[in-house]
């Protein structure tokens, strides 16, 4: 399921420039379409992440589980950390599966 495939099931695609009035906005112009928006209310919108998120090699979904912090590694871009695992409110870690 992607973005595109979830407005048929509620989401709204929605971009200032193109919805109001041109004498408001000045019209819709080359390049206003990346003033896009997708709005879906909550369950949508975690049900559609929550499928391209379980797509995306070595990453472990595990329903049901509160976590207190996130786990770090070596950062791939200078200032961002990396996610590698969690910490949740149990005693065991959700380090990620080798």
């Amino acid at each position: 399921m992607s973005w595109r495939r979830s407005w048929a099931r509620g989401a709204l695609r929605l971009n200032p420039f193109r919805d109001l009035h041109r004498l408001i906005t000045g019209g819709f112009r080359d390049g206003d379409e990346r003033f896009d928006v997708v709005t879906a209310r909550r369950p949508l919108t975690e049900a559609v992440i929550a499928h391209l998120v379980e797509r995306v090699p070595n990453v472990a979904v595990r329903r049901g589980v509160t976590v207190t912090g996130l786990l770090t590694g070596e950062s791939s871009v200078a200032g961002v950390p990396d996610v590698v695992g969690c910490v949740p409110t149990v005693t065991r870690s959700c380090a990620p599966a080798s």
